[in-house]
């Protein structure tokens, strides 16, 4: 297991763990802010269905997922209810992304036992 593999496994112990590649670049947290500032995903509207929380968590690890960016620990992950995305920090943090609003915010204690499936 590689160390992204290991720090995932302990914020979300209950968790799945799919990670598409061997090597990883952590996140510039400023780096993501200023990316969220420029992307359009959270100006999709909601629509049940169509553009609802998968469509855009997927829309915006797609925009991560370009020559340049697409080494970066950026991915999705899925609770019972709810897909977002999330993030490695330089720091080894791990933020989480709503992408149909762009809120940047930690995880809440015991959060981590809500999430069942991490991809990057």
């Amino acid at each position: 297991m590689t160390d992204l593999g290991r720090l995932l496994h302990q914020v979300a112990p209950n968790a799945d763990i799919f990670l598409s590649d061997r090597d990883y670049l952590l996140c510039n947290y400023e780096d993501i802010r200023k990316f969220l500032e420029q992307d359009k995903t959270n100006k999709m509207g909601y629509l049940p269905e169509e553009r609802d929380c998968d469509d855009h968590s997927y829309r915006l690890m797609g925009q991560l997922s370009i020559p340049g960016w697409s080494a970066l620990s950026f991915g999705i992950l899925w609770t019972f209810s709810h897909a977002l995305n999330c993030f490695v920090t330089e720091n080894g943090g791990f933020r989480l992304v709503e992408p149909q609003t762009d809120q940047i915010r930690s995880l809440k204690p015991d959060e981590g036992n809500d999430i069942r499936f991490i991809t990057m």
